[in-house]
Formats: C-alpha cells, structure tokens, sequence
C-alpha cells in the first residue's frame, strides 16, 4: 500500500490513497520507533535476550499489521482487498506458504508444513553464509519476490552485482525447494491464488532505495 502503483492497480480515488498513505506512514513510524527503543535496550544484552525480544517485536509488528488492516478494510471495496490479497501474495513469493490461511487454503499436510519449515531454515543458514562471504552480516531483511531485502546497511555500488548473484541463487533455492513439496494441484492453486501479473517496481516507496521484499512483518489478516 505504500507504493503508488499498488494504489492505481487497486483503482483507489485520491482521497482514499492519500488515506492509505498516511496510514502506512503512521504504522512505519510507529515500527521505527519501537526497533529503535528495542536495539537500545539490548546493547549489551546476550544473544538469549536479543532472541526472545526479536520474537516479541515480530509478534508486536503482526498485531499492527492486523490493526491496520482493520481501518484498510473501511477504505477499501472488498474487490479492492481481494486484489491486494492477491498482490501481497506476489510479493511474498514462495514465502506464502508459510502463512497460516495459505497453508489451510492448499490443504497441506503436517509432513508438507514441516518440510516447509525446514527448507526456510536451509535458505535462511544459506543466505546467512553469504552475507558472510560478501562481508555483511546486517540486514537479513524480509521475504518475497519482490526483493528480499537481505542487503545491510552501506551496500555500496560494488556489491550491487554480488546481491544480485545471491538473490538469484536464493529465489532458485526457494523454486526447486519449495515447489517439489506441493503437489501439481496445490501448485496450480496457489498460482492461482496470486491472480493476474503485477510488476513490482523497482524502487522503494518514495523512490527510497530498492522495493525490498514483503517480509514477516508485512503479513496481514486479509
């Protein structure tokens, strides 16, 4: 929703996406401020401590996210919000299966959901080792397939080329683990799931940067 092309693919009216923008805004604030008030209250801490606040922050920005959908589902038609269950499907990527109602949409099993859960732990290790190998461990950012955010903080131009090289070794990861647990029929729906094609842009909203991905945080209660 903060992205102006998401807004005119869902045929919002200017008073709506101003609306909408402002309420991303509020909710973005309010994140910044609490990861801040975390990180200054761990330095120093152990890693056992730094963990469970991690958990309790990503539990934190989960109920936000399903606040703020609650005043998004007085904005929006409820074509609009199909439409946007659609595209923030998209923009998770195979991410999606990890979501709770989509695990229960495709019918997956128990087995299928732990083999799941162990792939995610096979790419997250992988990535970590990369941005080990690139000299950055920072910033192992959200999931989708709109851009995964992996990149810390001073990614200069040269390594621009070593993200990409990761981020496509990663999303092939994800296509030949993921894809191999679900049947044809669950493949086909969750495709289906997504609807129509939307091309992400590039940039960040505001032109901030890259797009990055639709993370754990940016799940919602659609």
């Amino acid at each position: 929703l903060a992205i102006p092309e998401v807004r005119r693919e869902l045929k919002v009216d200017a008073d709506t996406a101003q609306d909408l923008s402002d309420l991303v805004e509020e909710v973005m604030e309010e994140i910044g401020e609490m990861t801040r008030s975390m990180m200054q209250d761990l330095r120093g801490g152990d890693r056992g401590d730094r963990q469970e606040a991690m958990q309790k922050m990503a539990e934190k920005v989960r109920q936000m996210g399903d606040e703020a959908m609650g005043d998004v589902r007085k904005m929006l038609t409820e074509d609009q919000i199909n439409r946007l269950r659609e595209l923030h499907l998209q923009r998770l990527g195979w991410a999606a299966l990890e979501e709770g109602d989509v695990q229960k949409s495709l019918d997956l099993s128990d087995s299928q959901i732990e083999k799941i859960k162990e792939v995610r732990e096979q790419i997250a290790e992988e990535r970590r080792e990369m941005m080990r190998e690139m000299g950055g461990g920072r910033g192992e950012g959200g999931r989708g397939e709109g851009g995964r955010g992996e990149g810390g903080r001073g990614q200069g131009g040269g390594n621009r080329e070593a993200m990409t090289e990761m981020q496509t070794k990663i999303q092939k990861m994800e296509e030949d683990g993921f894809k191999k647990i679900l049947t044809d029929e669950q493949s086909k729906q969750l495709q289906d799931m997504r609807g129509a094609k939307f091309e992400f842009p590039q940039r960040g909203p505001g032109g901030r940067g890259g797009a990055g991905r639709g993370g754990r945080g940016g799940r919602a209660d659609f």
